[in-house]
């Protein structure tokens, strides 16, 4: 019997055929890779920037709630107070403080209501050295309470002339409750670098019925630093004026935070209501704020007329997950931005808001 040899009976694939199919398959494997791979890099993205607006919110809220309160507890006399020539001003602006960004410092007084105030009747000739209180016959609020002589001392107290015109912060060096003495002797008490010294303003113009009253003091500066690093942060620290003692460490707050600017809307007649500086009847619009300082920028201002502020600041990202082409850090109030530079590829977001100050605007 004879066997066939015609191989056109056989099965099979070609070499052009089976590169076709392998050819075929790795794109599909390709396309499926690379549609996985975009999933999981959006994914990551999206995490990631997730943390850039949870960072905006946190920064902008503390911010907003803090300079919010500037001057809580703060009534007009003590606007005029100082210690040692350093006026107790509620914000004080510091513009182009690092690199182009802004600081601001925020003071505020803890509310002492709960304890009266002490009614002067006499003052010894050196103002850091003894006060006579009225008794409680000569005065409602006469004697020394308990709170007073509860107190450890050292501890920070503010006399207030009769008129309420005029304001001197002291420390509290003894309190002599059955004698009606209050004591601030200079060189006996300090606190983080304040130290009655004979230097305290007007404290020899104090008279009888002048007003004692029990204070103390919260004063943060919020800024960035790290700036030349990857990573840039917003930082809380609380201020000691005069830096007789190194002011504590300064606390994070938020991370990748590139820009922080702010402008101020000052009023300076007293109606209540932001300057209309640029003369269109509508107080308050962008142009009628401006950088720090208030008294050159509006003349006749002071910080004091400080009684709105326009926060704004730009988050970048923080790694290569979510940096983009063609990036750079945009202008934000005073402070230019980088096109001038070779593109860095960071995401970034800006935010602004606007903030009353409401303790300045009563």
């Amino acid at each position: 019997m004879k066997l066939s040899s015609n191989k056109k009976d056989q099965a099979g694939f070609t070499l052009i055929e089976m590169l076709v199919v392998v050819a075929i398959t790795s794109i599909i494997f390709a396309t499926v890779f690379w549609t996985l791979n975009f999933q999981r890099m959006s994914s990551m993205k999206q995490t990631a920037l997730a943390d850039v607006y949870e960072n905006q919110r946190f920064a902008l809220d503390l911010l907003s709630k803090n300079i919010r309160m500037a001057g809580l507890n703060m009534s007009a006399p003590f606007y005029s107070a100082s210690y040692l020539g350093i006026a107790l001003d509620p914000i004080t602006p510091d513009n182009d403080w690092s690199d182009g960004t802004d600081r601001i410092t925020i003071l505020s007084l803890i509310d002492a209501n709960d304890c009266p105030p002490l009614v002067v009747d006499e003052m010894t000739a050196d103002p850091s050295a003894e006060m006579v209180i009225l008794d409680e016959t000569e005065s409602e609020y006469g004697g020394i309470h308990d709170c007073w002589a509860n107190m450890p001392t050292p501890f920070f107290a503010i006399i207030t002339d009769p008129s309420a015109n005029n304001s001197d912060l002291f420390v509290v060096t003894n309190v002599q409750q059955s004698a009606l003495h209050i004591q601030g002797n200079q060189g006996a008490g300090c606190i983080n670098g304040y130290c009655n010294s004979s230097n305290m303003g007007n404290a020899n113009d104090y008279e009888r019925n002048s007003t004692i009253s029990l204070v103390a003091f919260e004063r943060y500066s919020y800024f960035l630093d790290d700036l030349g690093t990857p990573h840039p942060k917003l930082y809380m620290q609380e201020r000691y004026n005069p830096p007789a003692v190194p002011d504590p460490a300064q606390l994070p707050l938020a991370n990748d935070v590139e820009d922080l600017q702010f402008a101020y809307g000052v009023d300076t007649d007293g109606d209540g209501l932001i300057d209309d500086l640029n003369g269109d009847e509508n107080h308050g619009d962008n142009e009628d704020y401006v950088n720090a300082p208030v008294d050159v920028n509006v003349p006749g201002a002071t910080n004091r007329d400080i009684i709105s502020v326009r926060i704004s600041m730009t988050f970048r990202s923080s790694d290569w997950i979510t940096k983009q082409p063609n990036s750079h850090r945009p202008p934000l109030e005073d402070n230019p931005g980088n096109f001038g530079e070779a593109p860095d590829g960071y995401s970034r977001k800006t935010i602004s808001t606007r903030v009353l100050v409401r303790n300045m605007a009563l």
